[in-house]
């Protein structure tokens, strides 16, 4: 995933690298089930 990330970017005239919103709004971010998740919780508290 990090290199999607590195690919993505793009330099701002001013030398600023930055991704641009609607890239990172379509980005589908992996996350756990929410039963792991409550696990996960349970396990920490």
């Amino acid at each position: 995933m990090a290199k999607h990330i590195l690919l993505a970017r793009k330099e701002a005239t001013h030398g600023i690298r930055r991704i641009e919103t609607q890239v990172l709004q379509n980005w589908a971010i992996p996350l756990s089930s929410l039963a792991e998740q409550k696990e996960i919780v349970r396990q920490v508290d």
